[in-house]
């Protein structure tokens, strides 16, 4: 089914000391289809001076941007973009680092406007890595389903993602996680809690940049995935059972862990863990079994 013109897409790109970057991600988007119309807003999210891009963001017709001097945080600055591009049917969250391939936002689109119960599409990647690239699920499929992100955070970033805006509006997320860093795993939640549904198409079109700055490296993962945990579970209408399970999936992974790099520290807290809520760990066994036997990511 073809795309029509005037499905709008806002496309918001927080930068945070990444100037060096953004020329690449701008040149992403102006090279998707010119029949999807779109509202782009580079958000500069506290860059010391001398690092800013306001002057590489004026250089792309029809880019706006905006900024401010401190740094509030990527998903801070993800949620402000959203506010300031209220008139799209369609969000996009693409990080200064990154850059679509060309048909990003004509598939993702395509999908959503075909399921209308749909409030999320995702996107293979193609991971840029020191040793050399790879697809990012190549050893099985992402299931966009509550029930299985909940265990965990299967999408590496935003920029794999479009989002219907008024699935973003019902969520009714602030960016005031205690512990930021798993802000985005917060946002597919809240997403899919109220009933939508995730789409996945399985085409590379993101290309993932990992670097030692990039927003990953800067964050403790596990505490900010707590704070989700303690805080937002229970408003999503997860039960404490399923809290359970995901310290019990912390605990295999901690064995998981241990095993492969041969630290001993974490085989004993990964034991412990594991010890102290035996059924919980007992259930992530199960589940990551499952995903390995249906080749589940």
């Amino acid at each position: 089914m073809p795309v029509e013109p005037g499905c709008d897409v806002g496309i918001v790109i927080p930068v945070y000391r990444g100037r060096r970057f953004l020329p690449e991600a701008l040149e992403s988007v102006a090279a998707q289809s010119p029949r999807i119309s779109r509202e782009v807003l580079v958000v500069e999210d506290g860059s010391p001076q001398g690092e800013t891009s306001a002057d590489i963001a004026a250089a792309y017709p029809g880019v706006r941007y905006e900024g401010w001097p401190d740094n509030r945080g990527v998903f801070y600055a993800r949620w402000y973009g959203a506010t300031r591009l209220g008139g799209t049917r369609y969000l996009a969250f693409l990080d200064q680092d990154d850059a679509w391939r060309p048909g990003f936002l004509a598939r993702t689109l395509e999908a959503l406007e075909q399921r209308p119960g749909a409030v999320m599409a995702v996107t293979n990647a193609e991971m840029r890595t020191a040793s050399g690239p790879y697809t990012l699920y190549r050893l099985g499929t992402p299931e966009i389903t509550l029930q299985a992100l909940k265990w965990r955070n299967i999408i590496m970033t935003p920029g794999q993602v479009l989002v219907r805006r008024t699935a973003w509006d019902a969520a009714d997320l602030e960016p005031s996680l205690s512990a930021p860093g798993a802000d985005d795993w917060l946002l597919w939640l809240a997403l899919l809690a109220s009933g939508g549904q995730g789409v996945y198409i399985p085409e590379v079109l993101l290309d993932y940049r990992e670097h030692a700055g990039g927003a990953h490296t800067r964050v403790d993962m596990r505490r900010s995935e707590r704070a989700v945990v303690s805080t937002w579970f229970p408003r999503l209408g997860l039960s404490l059972w399923d809290a359970r399970c995901y310290e019990g999936r912390v605990a295999l992974d901690l064995l998981r862990e241990a095993r492969s790099e041969r630290a001993p520290g974490r085989a004993w807290a990964g034991v412990i863990r594991a010890l102290r809520d035996p059924a919980a760990f007992l259930a992530a066994v199960r589940e990551r079994r499952r995903r390995l036997t249906h080749r589940r990511v």
